[in-house]
């Protein structure tokens, strides 16, 4: 920030010949001004300095690489952080899949389990069904005419 701010000085100032006086108001600020101060005691002169304006120009073109240099740093900050959300989005598929993929098999273990007690034909035998789904919750009552109760419930 200096260095834009030293740069604007030098051009402003290039063919500046006038004398400049540093004057010390009572509130303790500074005034800058051509005529001398109305209090000698509170003043201080300053010298210009004449800027060349090749290093001028070679100041405005390192001034603008750097902000050039800046622009693409944070180009590629932001290209970076999308990357890391996108992967951060993709472990969580993944994990949401993989969640998915067991209770799949929880339920297909349950199925099993129930259909290999249906076909024992075990009497006055009640079996609870309850797979794991994400979605809606239906439950559903059958009674076989062999008298085998089977609750299923689906949540």
């Amino acid at each position: 920030m200096r260095i834009i701010l030293m740069i604007v000085i030098y051009v402003l100032m290039g063919n500046a010949q006038a004398e400049i006086f540093k004057c010390k108001q009572i509130n303790g600020r500074y005034t800058f001004q051509d005529k001398p101060c109305a209090n000698i005691k509170r003043q201080s002169k300053v010298t210009v300095q004449f800027v060349d304006p090749d290093k001028v120009i070679e100041a405005q073109k390192k001034l603008s690489e750097e902000l050039q240099q800046r622009r693409k740093l944070k180009a590629t900050q932001v290209e970076r952080v999308q990357k890391e959300r996108e992967i951060i989005a993709i472990e969580d598929q993944a994990r949401s899949n993989n969640q998915l993929v067991e209770t799949a098999r929880e339920n297909v273990e349950a199925i099993e389990r129930n259909t290999a007690a249906i076909k024992s034909k075990s009497n006055n035998r009640t079996l609870f069904y309850t797979p794991h789904l994400p979605n809606k919750t239906n439950v559903k009552h059958h009674t076989k005419e062999s008298g085998l109760n089977l609750n299923i419930s689906i949540k």
